[in-house]
C-alpha cells in the first residue's frame, strides 16, 4: 500500500492518496484537483474512489472536479449527506465561496462497521461523530485516516452544525483508542501521529 498526503489543501487540510494494485482511493480533497491527479499519475494508479470524512467544504471543495475527471465513486457517510449537500453547514456560504448547482451527490452512503472494497486498498469504515454527526474514519492495514477527529496532539471542534462534544469523547475513547497503539494515524489536518501517543498524551482527551 503506498501513501502520499498533499498537505496544501483548503485551510490547510490534508488530501490522501491511498494506492493498491493499481488503483487508489482518494481521502478528503481540499488540495487543488491539478495537484491530486498530478500525485495520483506519479503514483501510476487510477482513481476508482473518493472518501470524504466528513461534509466541511476544506475537504470536499474539488470533489465536482474530481469526479468529473476520473468518474469515481463519491462516498460518505449516510448521517452527513443532509451537512454536506446544504451549503451552509457544509461551511461554501458563511466564506462566499461559490458552489455549482450540479455539486455531486454522493454515489455510496457509508455504513459504521462496513469494509470498502475498492479495487486497491480495502478500508474498515469507523463512525466517530463528534467533529460532525457523520464523521468517520478509514482504517487500513494499520493506518488511519482519521479527517477531523483526532490530530497531533489535538480534535476536532464542535461548535460547529451536527458537532458534539460528548459524541466526540466517546468517539475517541470507544473506538480510536482501542486500536492499536502502533496504529498510524493520518489526521485531515496537520502531522501524523500514532494512538497510543494521543491516548496518553493528547491533551483535549485521554483514554481514561
Amino acid at each position: 500500500m503506498e501513501i502520499a498526503v498533499l498537505r496544501n489543501g483548503l485551510f490547510e487540510s490534508n488530501t490522501w492518496v491511498v494506492g493498491e494494485h493499481g488503483c487508489c482511493t482518494v481521502i478528503d480533497c481540499g488540495a487543488p484537483a491539478a495537484d491530486i491527479l498530478e500525485t495520483v499519475r506519479r503514483m501510476g494508479c487510477r482513481v476508482t474512489h473518493i472518501v470524504l470524512t466528513h461534509g466541511h467544504l476544506d475537504h470536499v471543495c474539488q470533489a465536482e472536479a474530481l469526479v468529473e475527471t476520473t468518474g469515481a465513486s463519491l462516498c460518505l457517510h449516510e448521517w452527513e449527506k443532509g451537512l454536506y449537500s446544504d451549503p451552509e453547514a457544509s461551511g461554501f456560504s458563511l466564506f462566499g465561496i461559490p458552489r455549482s448547482r450540479t455539486f455531486p451527490m454522493p454515489d455510496r452512503l457509508l455504513r459504521d462497521g462496513e469494509l470498502l472494497e475498492t479495487g486497491g486498498p480495502s478500508f474498515r469504515i469507523l463512525h466517530t461523530p463528534g467533529h460532525t454527526a457523520g464523521c468517520i474514519c478509514l482504517l487500513a492495514d494499520g493506518h488511519l485516516f482519521s479527517g477531523d477527529t483526532l490530530f497531533w496532539r489535538g480534535v476536532g471542534r464542535t461548535d460547529l452544525p451536527t458537532g458534539d462534544a460528548g459524541m466526540l469523547v466517546r468517539s475517541l475513547r470507544d473506538t480510536l483508542y482501542r486500536l492499536a497503539p502502533e496504529t498510524v494515524v493520518h489526521p485531515g489536518h496537520g502531522p501524523d501521529t500514532t494512538i497510543g501517543q494521543e491516548r496518553t498524551q493528547n491533551p483535549h482527551v485521554t483514554a481514561d
